[in-house]
Protein backbone atom coordinates (compact mmCIF):
# COMPACT_ATOMS: atom_id res chain seq x y z
CA UNK A 1 0.00 0.00 0.00
CA UNK A 2 3.04 2.31 0.85
CA UNK A 3 4.28 1.97 -2.51
CA UNK A 4 0.94 2.51 -4.22
CA UNK A 5 0.52 5.89 -2.56
CA UNK A 6 3.99 6.88 -3.00
CA UNK A 7 3.08 6.19 -6.85
CA UNK A 8 -0.37 8.04 -6.82
CA UNK A 9 1.17 11.07 -5.16
CA UNK A 10 3.96 11.33 -7.40
CA UNK A 11 1.12 11.15 -10.57
CA UNK A 12 -0.69 13.57 -8.78
CA UNK A 13 1.64 16.07 -8.20
CA UNK A 14 2.24 15.96 -12.39
CA UNK A 15 -1.33 16.54 -12.95
CA UNK A 16 -1.38 19.41 -10.65
CA UNK A 17 1.05 21.10 -12.66
CA UNK A 18 -0.09 19.69 -16.35
CA UNK A 19 -1.26 22.84 -18.40
CA UNK A 20 -4.63 20.49 -19.56
CA UNK A 21 -5.39 19.84 -15.86
CA UNK A 22 -8.15 22.39 -14.48
CA UNK A 23 -7.97 20.95 -10.79
CA UNK A 24 -6.74 17.63 -9.25
CA UNK A 25 -8.47 15.90 -5.87
CA UNK A 26 -6.25 13.80 -4.24
CA UNK A 27 -5.94 14.30 -0.36
CA UNK A 28 -1.55 13.87 0.31
CA UNK A 29 -1.30 17.49 -2.04
CA UNK A 30 -0.91 20.24 0.31
CA UNK A 31 -3.30 21.93 -1.77
CA UNK A 32 -6.11 19.75 -1.12
CA UNK A 33 -8.82 21.28 1.12
CA UNK A 34 -8.57 18.34 3.61
CA UNK A 35 -4.77 17.57 3.38
CA UNK A 36 -4.38 18.31 7.02
CA UNK A 37 -6.83 15.90 8.38
CA UNK A 38 -6.00 12.90 5.71
CA UNK A 39 -2.45 13.31 6.94
CA UNK A 40 -3.53 12.75 10.66
CA UNK A 41 -6.26 10.21 9.77
CA UNK A 42 -4.47 8.31 6.51
CA UNK A 43 -1.25 7.27 8.54
CA UNK A 44 -0.89 4.16 5.97
CA UNK A 45 -1.17 6.45 2.69
CA UNK A 46 -3.47 7.95 1.10
CA UNK A 47 -4.37 6.17 -1.64
CA UNK A 48 -4.06 5.27 -4.78
CA UNK A 49 -7.42 7.06 -6.17
CA UNK A 50 -6.68 10.33 -8.11
CA UNK A 51 -9.54 12.16 -9.68
CA UNK A 52 -8.31 14.98 -12.02
CA UNK A 53 -10.41 17.69 -13.64
CA UNK A 54 -9.47 17.95 -17.44
CA UNK A 55 -9.89 21.57 -19.08
CA UNK A 56 -12.38 21.71 -21.70
CA UNK A 57 -14.19 18.49 -20.35
CA UNK A 58 -13.68 15.09 -22.30
CA UNK A 59 -13.36 17.44 -25.69
CA UNK A 60 -10.61 19.14 -23.63
CA UNK A 61 -7.38 17.21 -25.38
CA UNK A 62 -6.58 13.62 -25.53
CA UNK A 63 -3.34 13.34 -23.80
CA UNK A 64 -3.58 13.65 -20.00
CA UNK A 65 -0.75 12.59 -18.73
CA UNK A 66 2.38 11.16 -18.98
CA UNK A 67 4.80 9.82 -16.11
CA UNK A 68 7.02 6.94 -16.02
CA UNK A 69 6.58 3.88 -13.71
CA UNK A 70 8.94 2.83 -11.06
CA UNK A 71 10.75 0.59 -13.98
CA UNK A 72 11.43 3.57 -16.14
CA UNK A 73 8.67 2.52 -18.81
CA UNK A 74 6.73 5.39 -19.93
CA UNK A 75 2.61 5.27 -19.64
CA UNK A 76 -0.08 7.04 -21.72
CA UNK A 77 -3.00 8.27 -19.72
CA UNK A 78 -6.19 9.50 -22.22
CA UNK A 79 -8.84 10.47 -22.02
CA UNK A 80 -12.45 8.50 -23.25
CA UNK A 81 -15.82 9.10 -22.46
CA UNK A 82 -16.10 5.92 -20.16
CA UNK A 83 -12.98 7.10 -18.35
CA UNK A 84 -9.63 6.47 -18.47
CA UNK A 85 -6.80 3.75 -20.05
CA UNK A 86 -3.38 3.03 -19.47
CA UNK A 87 -1.58 1.49 -22.00
CA UNK A 88 2.11 0.84 -21.90
CA UNK A 89 4.07 2.54 -24.72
Amino acid sequence: MKRHSETALEVARYLDQHPKVERVHYPGLESHPQHEVAKRQMTGGYSGVIMAEIKGGSKGGVTVAEVRDHSGRLQRCETIEEGCRVERL
